[in-house]
């Protein structure tokens, strides 16, 4: 069964058994109800080796702690419920690495990093109303191994109110290429910091 490419869907499936002339003796078996999504939640730490696939939209739905290796492939959409952020601990490495079309039959294969409310890219959320803001959720904050990786991919309605949280914190070198900040709002008390923010512990990223 080819899963669609929408939020979820049902199917039912039972078996028929016939004789080989298949007539004269037949049972059919009752339904069984199956309901498949493409959405895949996360809510709990990342403490092994771990590949996304980008034909699921990925929903952070509380604070994540990568403790190893995540690959997050082209063309993967990653939303954040509220408030939620993930972030490489200990020996964790993010390796986000999209692309960008070479051909006219190309398509560009970005990875977004988005709020849950936003309805533009990948799966709705079933929760969401389609009107994303700015600091919906607060970002993604590299501590753990040096070398996480982040090529061609959109960060957007990341922040916070008075937090010092950004779209995207390195406290370690890390590669940032060919990539897009837009629509994010982040703070801290006193003043107004950058998107991006790049930590002395990131020097030489």
């Amino acid at each position: 069964y080819e899963v669609p490419n929408k939020s979820e869907s049902d199917a039912y499936y039972y078996c028929v058994a016939t004789n080989t002339a298949k007539e004269g003796c037949s049972a059919r078996t009752d339904g069984i109800h199956v309901k498949f999504t493409m959405i895949k939640t996360i809510d709990s730490d990342i403490n092994k080796y771990t590949e996304f696939d980008s034909k699921y939209t990925y929903l952070i739905a509380s604070d994540v702690h990568v403790n190893a290796t995540l690959i997050i492939p082209a063309g993967t959409v990653i939303k954040f419920n509220p408030s939620c952020w993930i972030g490489t601990e200990d020996g964790g490495i993010i390796n986000a690495v999209g692309t960008k079309a070479t051909t006219e039959t190309e398509q560009d294969k970005l990875i977004y990093f988005t709020s849950y409310r936003d309805n533009s890219v990948g799966i709705t959320i079933p929760e969401s109303n389609g009107t994303p803001e700015r600091a919906d959720w607060e970002g993604i904050r590299i501590k753990g191994a040096s070398g996480s990786k982040f090529v061609n991919c959109i960060f957007e309605y990341a922040g916070a109110e008075y937090n010092n949280e950004t779209a995207l914190k390195l406290e370690n070198k890390s590669t940032v290429q060919d990539c897009i900040f837009r629509y994010n709002d982040c703070k801290d008390i006193s003043d107004k910091v950058g998107a991006l923010n790049i930590r002395e512990e990131a020097e030489g990223s």
